[in-house]
């Protein structure tokens, strides 16, 4: 109980001094350095079989821009902001029931699996139903939430007996100028070397196989394990590969997700040391709990790990919610 106070104190203190330093911390690690990107700058880099779905949420309001090689469309949609907000919260909290583990998902799998998918149908029917038409005949299409929006899993919007991800290839960037951002970067993965870190718990039993699995299918892999998964091995490593998948423990921190990370062998490999670091990969995919969750702040910002990885230098992501 007396060590719990301590650690308690001084979360506290450091909670306090992110606080009073977040607005100049925020600034600066900001990667909203490039200027404003106009529409005709997004239709010159989208492919021709690719349809960028913006959406602003505003007064109750929803509107959401499509934006293709070859027109602009903005759309009020006709639900409000208080219709959607209790089909998030109830299927963030459904989806947490997870936590009581395996015997309980067995026991519940039918109504479990139901009431997911009314709610993944009904937040369909009001998000993306009214741009069918506009977004049909395109393959992919690339996400861009705005608030409440960042945490819903558009892929896993449920719609006429199946998924979207089922229909297409879908992708997400926090902005428009960041997906600019990541664009230029221009990272071809083929022929790239890879590196594949594992760190296994009591809870996490697959981490090892799911590593080793991976780098047998990459020509040029390396693979960390367990007690060789420290912060100062992984700073070295890092700039070195064009892909990297990370399979640990992950913890998103809302009061300050400056200190969400990932469990390395010998602690915690946060978003704040990975703001420090140059990266030159193509993709980063972060097999761990709550990787790709943040905190949104003022404009374009959701400040957490994915965010951290951008900064370094990764050009795309695979990232969980939960």
């Amino acid at each position: 109980q007396v060590l719990w106070q301590e650690i308690q104190k001084r979360e506290r203190a450091v909670a306090e001094l992110w606080h009073g330093l977040d607005a100049r911390y925020t600034e600066s690690l900001s990667l909203q350095h490039v200027l404003p990107i106009s529409v005709e700058q997004i239709q010159e880099a989208l492919p021709a079989d690719t349809a960028l779905v913006e959406y602003f949420l505003g007064r109750e309001r929803v509107l959401v821009f499509v934006i293709t090689c070859g027109e602009v469309r903005a759309l009020p949609l006709a639900a409000s902001l208080s219709q959607l907000r209790p089909l998030l919260e109830e299927l963030t909290f459904h989806l947490s029931k997870f936590y009581y583990g395996a015997e309980y998902y067995q026991r519940h799998q039918r109504v479990l699996l139901a009431f997911a998918q009314d709610r993944l149908s009904r937040l369909y029917d009001f998000l993306l139903a009214p741009l069918e038409e506009y977004v049909e005949a395109f393959e992919s299409l690339i996400v861009i939430p705005h608030g409440v929006l960042h945490a819903l899993p558009f892929h896993a919007l449920y719609s006429r007996g199946r998924y979207l991800i089922e229909k297409k290839a879908i992708s997400y960037a926090p902005s428009a100028a960041i997906l600019r951002f990541c664009w230029e970067k221009d990272i071809p993965l083929e022929g790239q070397p890879a590196l594949f870190v594992g760190v296994p718990q009591a809870d996490l039993e697959s981490v090892e196989r799911e590593v080793q699995t991976l780098a047998s299918c990459w020509p040029k892999a390396t693979t960390v394990l367990g007690k060789d998964a420290t912060l100062e091995r992984l700073r070295s490593l890092f700039p070195q590969y064009g892909l990297i998948h990370l399979a640990a423990h992950g913890l998103f921190r809302p009061d300050v997700p400056l200190l969400s990370g990932l469990q390395l062998a010998d602690g915690w490999l946060a978003a704040r040391d990975v703001y420090e670091m140059e990266l030159r990969a193509g993709l980063v995919a972060l097999s761990a709990c709550e990787s790709g969750r943040g905190r949104v702040s003022g404009g374009d910002e959701v400040v957490g790990l994915a965010r951290s990885f951008l900064y370094a230098g990764a050009a795309s992501l695979l990232v969980c919610l939960w």
